[in-house]
């Protein structure tokens, strides 16, 4: 059915020094969450920023952006605030859902892609923003068996990544869909998918009345992104793309399987070369803070920030093959 794709571009912004969230930022013009923060990616590399100096700079920007054009849908930064979208979201799903499938039947199709170009788009979708890859991956992996609209809305609620989303989970739901990543099915009050062949002759009005619910279900571009995406490969390429950061990286995952603090893993590489961890190939070698192994570990998908810094289900298995290749 699909696709208005959108092509994005993937942030590359590094985890970096401590530099002050907002330092030398201008205010900006009301923009989209996705837009504004595609704009501030120049910046955060500029200024080295971690994950967290970077979420601090966005809210405040789009706060103060959002209080400067007098809006009040003003972006969900709290628990609460988060929770009341969520059941927002989950009261007018369904219908959303109708109105955005008739949006995409009316828009004309892009020209058709092939397989790998419409895997490197959903690459991109994922990608684009790092706070929401692992949601837009587990559902990906979650919907490989066919699952009801409520029930992967319920399911994304349960991610630890699903507190900085500031997303509600439909939304997220609409970029894997949007994205050529999710079949959205039709269905009938009996649970029956809703053909376009039962849709012939039938008004509009008559189809609305016939659809009464949707179901999810994975595309095999979302399989093979997936697959693509899986933690396993992520940390694995990443502890080998530099064999001299491989103990660090080890070293990291092994202290953070009790919740750490920045401050605490800061303190693990007192007395470490931080030079000869640095740039390969620069001309004098570059000394790096702590935070980039952090902020690259959590782009594999092998640390989770749940209030302290803690080891994923995926993280914990990749560095038991670890200590059992090294026994």
């Amino acid at each position: 059915m699909i696709v208005d794709y959108e092509k994005q571009q993937s942030p590359n912004g590094m985890a970096g020094s401590g530099a002050q969230p907002g330092a030398g930022a201008s205010k900006l013009p009301f923009l989209s969450p996705e837009e504004g923060e595609r704009q501030l990616q120049a910046q955060r590399d500029a200024e080295r920023m971690t994950d967290e100096e970077f979420d601090a700079l966005w809210k405040e920007l789009r706060q103060d952006a959002l209080e400067a054009e007098g809006r009040d849908d003003v972006l969900a930064t709290s628990a609460d605030d988060r929770s009341a979208l969520a059941e927002d979201a989950q009261d007018d799903t369904v219908e959303d859902a109708q109105e955005d499938a008739e949006v995409i039947e009316e828009e004309e199709p892009d020209e058709e892609l092939t397989f790998d170009e419409s895997v490197d788009r959903l690459m991109d979708t994922v990608n684009n923003t790092p706070r929401f890859r692992e949601i837009l991956r587990k559902t990906l992996v979650f919907c490989q068996t066919r699952r009801m609209l409520r029930e992967v809305e319920d399911e994304i609620q349960t991610y630890p990544e699903y507190e900085q989303a500031a997303e509600n989970p439909y939304r997220l739901i609409r970029y894997l869909i949007d994205g050529d990543g999710l079949y959205r099915i039709e269905l009938d009050e009996e649970g029956e998918e809703v053909t376009a062949d039962r849709k012939e002759g039938l008004t509009e009005d008559e189809i609305d009345d016939l659809i009464f619910d949707f179901a999810l279900e994975t595309t095999p571009v979302g399989a093979e992104v997936a697959n693509r995406l899986a933690p396993h490969t992520r940390i694995r390429d990443l502890l080998n793309l530099m064999p001299v950061r491989f103990d660090s990286y080890v070293n990291v995952l092994e202290f953070c399987q009790e919740p750490r603090t920045m401050k605490e893993i800061d303190a693990l590489f007192e007395g470490v070369d931080m030079k000869a961890l640095g740039i390969v190939g620069a001309d004098d070698s570059i000394a790096i803070q702590p935070s980039v192994f952090v902020d690259k570990l959590e782009r594999a998908g092998a640390l989770v920030w749940k209030g302290n810094w803690n080891l994923t289900a995926e993280g914990k298995a990749f560095l038991e093959t670890v200590q059992k290749a090294r026994a």
